[in-house]
């Protein structure tokens, strides 16, 4: 089962179907691509409804493409007999901890990851005496995780063309469509190949992965950049830039052309206008809309943290809530649809023009009871992110944190009560500053505590 991140974002979606495709294990096992959320709620992402429609998938009365499995849809006990047949492993695509709810279906035993998130080190499970197991003994080791990346379609695209020695040959061998939405993934997450994020939101493998896919769609790509190992390597900045600015005056292939965008930074801005269009969503809808999760610790101290990014601004949150009490209450609401225990939620707002173009973070502090006093862990926990936080070294040494300069500048968070919402705190967040960074630094500082 391929599953990604539980935003289940673009990449998240297109990367597990990406990767079921390839069938990197040579086609020894069955892959199935898994939405990681229910199929009521396929429709709150406007953006895969486009693109997916797009690429010609039929969708169905819940406004989800007909023949993709959903998380709900997963029965535990068809799994259990799975893993007592021919065995059942999970490959994590978008992210390299697999979620409590995915292992509660599908179980621990994870064969396969490529992320680009920053490497929480969970190995691989060991193989067992089956035929899944037999064919992961056979195969090359599959865990493949790069922070700098900007996109797992990126990383996706290189590893399915690794195979062949003619550039893009490799991803010839699949289907038009699948390669139009890898494409559309990549033109999202690098905003275009807007230059001016080269190095914070992406790198050099991005620029080459949208250089393959053009090529494998029939495109002349001036400017191809020199291969490289999978395992690192750069070319010069000046030569990245050239080929970015070659691909950004491009004509999109016809059949990439997603509502009739006719270059990648109008594919990116079609979508993202298709993304941000979230005017029929209630506030917890919007929570639910791109959320991911971590957790802090392990075993009865273990404590769930969200971060939903919020495509608003905090005056503007507020303002579809009815004021900072129906926040709290679509906060509380959302920390509770998946049995609770979650520590703290985060909504992480978008820029403010207001506030000097910063970013907003409100924290919903949850707890055994609504009226319980907020806790002295989540309290440090809060306080350790804030100001300029002493990052231990596998952050600092991060080349995302070195981009966003949070060892020397921190997230600039400054928590401040929200009168008539005592389990709420709210701080403007730099620009420069994302959930890629954000998330794993409270975990790793929360475990200090």
């Amino acid at each position: 089962m391929v599953i990604g991140n539980e935003a289940g974002d673009l990449d998240s979606l297109v990367s597990a179907l990406a990767m079921a495709a390839w069938q990197p294990f040579g086609g020894g096992a069955l892959w199935v691509p898994v939405a990681p959320f229910a199929r009521c709620d396929f429709r709150l992402r406007q953006d895969a409804c486009l693109l997916f429609r797009h690429a010609g998938l039929t969708f169905d009365d819940a406004d989800a493409p007909a023949d993709l499995l959903h998380l709900d849809e997963a029965d535990a006990a068809t799994a259990k007999a799975w893993q007592a047949g021919a065995g059942l492993g999970v490959a994590l695509v978008d992210h390299n901890v697999q979620a409590a709810e995915v292992a509660s279906v599908f179980g621990e035993r994870v064969v396969a990851i490529v992320d680009h998130h920053n490497d929480a080190g969970r190995a691989l499970a060991p193989p067992l005496d089956d035929g899944l197991g037999a064919v992961v003994v056979g195969s090359a080791v599959l865990r493949h995780i790069d922070p700098s990346a900007g996109s797992t379609c990126s990383m996706l695209t290189e590893l399915m063309d690794d195979a062949c020695s003619e550039p893009a040959e490799g991803l010839r061998q699949h289907s038009i469509e699948l390669l139009v939405l890898m494409l559309a993934v990549i033109a999202v997450d690098t905003r275009g190949l807007d230059p001016k994020l080269l190095g914070q939101k992406f790198v050099a493998a991005d620029v080459r992965a949208c250089q393959k896919l053009f090529g494998a769609l029939g495109a002349s790509v001036p400017c191809v950049l020199p291969p490289v190992g999978r395992a690192g390597g750069s070319e010069a900045r000046e030569l990245v830039l050239e080929a970015i600015s070659a691909l950004r005056a491009l004509e999109l292939p016809v059949a990439a052309r997603v509502g009739g965008a006719a270059s990648i930074g109008a594919l990116c801005e079609t979508l993202l206008a298709a993304r941000y269009d979230v005017r029929e969503l209630t506030t917890l809808e919007l929570l639910r809309w791109d959320c991911k999760e971590g957790v802090r610790g392990e075993g009865d101290g273990a404590m769930r943290v969200r971060i939903a990014a919020i495509c608003e601004t905090v005056p503007e949150l507020l303002q579809r809530s009815d004021g900072a009490a129906g926040l709290e209450a679509a906060m509380r609401n959302a920390c509770e649809r998946n049995g609770g225990a979650v520590g703290v939620l985060f909504a992480l707002t978008k820029e403010d023009e207001a506030q000097g173009g910063r970013k907003g973070l409100v924290a919903y502090v949850g707890g055994e009871a609504v009226d319980a006093p907020i806790t002295a862990l989540v309290c440090g926990l809060l306080d350790a992110i804030a100001g300029t936080p002493s990052l231990p070294s596998a952050l600092s040494s991060n080349p995302l944190f070195k981009a966003q300069r949070i060892e020397q500048e921190g997230f600039g968070i400054r928590w401040e009560a929200v009168e008539g919402a005592p389990r709420l705190r709210v701080s403007s967040l730099r620009a420069a500053a994302t959930r890629k960074t954000l998330l794993p630094a409270v975990l790793q500082l929360g475990l200090s505590l």
